[in-house]
């Protein structure tokens, strides 16, 4: 039997493992409708009760699967898929043995430009791509946003080439460049709610009563996209 993983990195918040088992129920429906029960879970790299090693341990045992397909989602590359979830994999393989194979997928980022491009057309052609930030992928967010066609835009790390490009200064220029009636589109690069996405919604609402003659439409989270959620499904199975 094969069972599924979905991994991520982990939040205080309970709303977000909540969306998380959200994302990996919604999975096993859609898996299950074409190839009978499947089982899909959901485990984390910080901030869960136990360690991530024992999460797969623990999953695949209860399972008595012979093969447990793990897909990390991060929507950047960094330490926690080069390092951190390989270790820990590996860790868990060796307490399995070969009672199951574990098989670790790429990243859900590796995919997020063909996943978003139906997205990026719904949207205007002003369209500011926000994303968290990272310290060891700038550049993959900087290419991702240029092959959306949007402006890149950071919540909390910055590039060093662009030290000012945050979702106020991107907003901002776009409606002093255009007409007062200008459509603005936000594509937001987040997975799962927690107080990040909080506080950007209430910035996108302060921008919304600074500039009232520009509308300001943002996407939904991406774990909350059927779209996307249809999309982590087919890679957990290979399609």
């Amino acid at each position: 039997m094969i069972a599924y993983l979905l991994v991520a990195h982990g939040s205080r918040d309970p709303e977000f493992a909540q969306s998380v088992n959200r994302v990996a129920a919604a999975c096993a429906r859609s898996i299950s409708a074409t190839r009978g029960k499947v089982y899909v879970g959901a485990a984390y790299l910080e901030l869960a009760p136990t360690s991530l090693t024992n999460q797969i341990t623990v999953f695949a045992r209860q399972l008595g699967c012979q093969e447990l397909r793990i897909l990390p989602l991060f929507l950047a590359p960094g330490i926690h898929s080069s390092i951190d979830l390989p270790a820990a994999i590996q860790e868990a393989q060796s307490e399995l043995d070969a009672s199951c194979q574990l098989v670790l997928l790429a990243p859900l980022g590796d995919s997020m430009a063909s996943i978003l491009q139906p997205i990026r057309d719904t949207l205007p052609a002003d369209t500011v791509f926000l994303a968290h930030g990272s310290r060891h992928a700038g550049d993959f967010l900087l290419d991702l946003a240029s092959s959306l066609r949007s402006t890149p835009a950071f919540w909390a790390i910055f590039p060093d080439a662009l030290p000012e490009a945050t979702l106020a200064n991107r907003i901002t220029n776009f409606v002093e460049s255009g007409a007062k009636s200008a459509e603005i589109g936000v594509l937001l690069y987040f997975l799962f709610p927690g107080k990040t996405s909080t506080a950007i919604a209430a910035a996108i609402s302060e921008l919304k009563l600074r500039f009232p003659h520009s509308h300001i439409r943002s996407t939904a989270l991406l774990g909350e996209d059927p779209t996307v959620i249809e999309k982590i499904g087919q890679l957990l199975i290979g399609v």
